[in-house]
């Protein structure tokens, strides 16, 4: 027998028992289980079950789809049973999920700081963006409309990247419960997505938006790569250095996970002290963002730990010569940056407690408008930030 499965805040689970629906809240049961999943799978349904409690969601069953819409999941647990030392194993688990309504009941605010970052860079004038899921029906702004868009292709469609939304508004949008976690950044630990913020233990982690990949490398390095022609390409790695120290072995953390952004850190012990490294991408962006932490001063910075010939560029480095794959590195920061361009590219900054920095890539041998270096910078220090929530018609 075929189980139907339902898929909440990105998340699905066999939905193997009943669901209880009384118009203003659903009841779902359910169990996922090994065999036939693997142990690991049904580990993370357990601890996703517990992290998505309180969570506003969007649920979509597989052969339930009129219940589909958006919920608050008021009631969350899990029980994991373990046999014969885990040649059985099984998350049998049960939420309640209050009703907010389909995409005819409800939109989406999304509150967008229109506050640039505070930078050492001349003549830059930062650009305010939000992008909305690729399945958006409508995008509000009031009587100002947003000043252009960019279109950037996703491993989960087409993402519309508005530019140069009015100051002081929060964009309202509309989608439907089974598009609106396409395109979503999200966490991966072990290659199962995580949900909520308790960091489950694995040896590799990942987050991505379907645009940037942002993965666990050797010895504490970080890979970013760049989805192009339908695939995941141009792998960079990169090294993060205080005073002339690579930095290895990292404790890693979520600090946020929502649909709209997810923040992680790197924490890299020192004798003493400590460094780390937060590390956030947003729906829609060409970039990750990040913020290098210090107890004391001392020189900080990113290297480009291989091959590739950088270009000075102002707000950081450009690869030279575009990879096989037609798309360029690009790193930069708010600060005025020391640089090397050579193989082992980097930036940096000296006698410093925080060091910020964008990582990413020029996308294809004719970057769109919106997506050359210089446009990433004026958005990197541009909007900083999104947070969105549910709001009655």
């Amino acid at each position: 027998m075929a189980w139907g499965t339902v898929t909440i805040g990105g998340i699905s689970f066999r939905e193997t028992f009943t669901l209880v629906d009384d118009g203003g809240s659903v009841k779902i049961t359910g169990q996922d289980s090994h065999p036939p999943q693997t142990t690991a799978e049904v580990h993370a349904r357990h601890l996703n079950v517990l992290g998505l409690r309180g969570a506003t969601v969007p649920a979509v069953w597989t052969d339930k789809s009129v219940a589909d819409g958006f919920f608050v999941v008021t009631d969350a647990s899990s029980e994991l049973t373990n046999v014969a030392q885990g040649a059985f194993l099984t998350a049998t688990w049960s939420m309640t999920l209050a009703r907010l309504g389909t995409e005819r009941d409800v939109e989406f605010e999304s509150r967008v700081p229109t506050i640039a970052r505070s930078t050492e860079l001349v003549g830059q004038t930062p650009s305010f963006w939000h992008a909305p899921p690729p399945a958006t029906i409508d995008y509000y702004t009031g009587a100002t409309v947003p000043s252009a868009t960019v279109t950037r292709t996703s491993a989960e469609g087409t993402v519309l990247v508005y530019r140069g939304i009015p100051a002081n508004v929060a964009p309202r949008w509309t989608c439907p419960a089974d598009g609106y976690m396409a395109g979503s950044p999200r966490v991966l630990v072990d290659g199962n997505r995580i949900a909520g913020v308790d960091t489950p233990a694995g040896s590799t982690w990942e987050i991505n938006n379907g645009i940037v990949q942002v993965a666990s490398g050797a010895s504490g390095r970080v890979v970013v790569s760049a989805w192009s022609s339908g695939a995941w390409h141009s792998p960079t790695q990169y090294v993060f250095r205080a005073s002339i120290n690579q930095l290895t072995v990292p404790t890693f953390t979520i600090l946020r996970n929502d649909p709209e952004e997810v923040t992680v850190r790197l924490t890299y012990t020192q004798a003493p002290g400590r460094v780390t490294v937060d590390l956030g991408l947003r729906r829609g962006s060409r970039y990750v963002a990040g913020v290098i932490k210090r107890q004391s001063a001392a020189e900080l910075g990113v290297v480009n730990d291989g091959g590739a010939t950088m270009t000075v560029v102002t707000g950081g480095l450009k690869q030279t010569t575009a990879d096989a794959d037609n798309n360029r590195i690009v790193m930069g920061s708010s600060r005025t940056v020391i640089t090397s361009t050579g193989p082992g590219a980097s930036i940096s900054k000296l006698s410093v407690t925080s060091f910020d920095f964008f990582l990413g890539h020029e996308v294809g041998a004719s970057p769109a408008a919106g997506d050359a270096f210089a446009d990433l910078l004026v958005q990197y220090l541009g909007t900083s930030g999104d947070r969105t929530r549910v709001v009655r018609r």
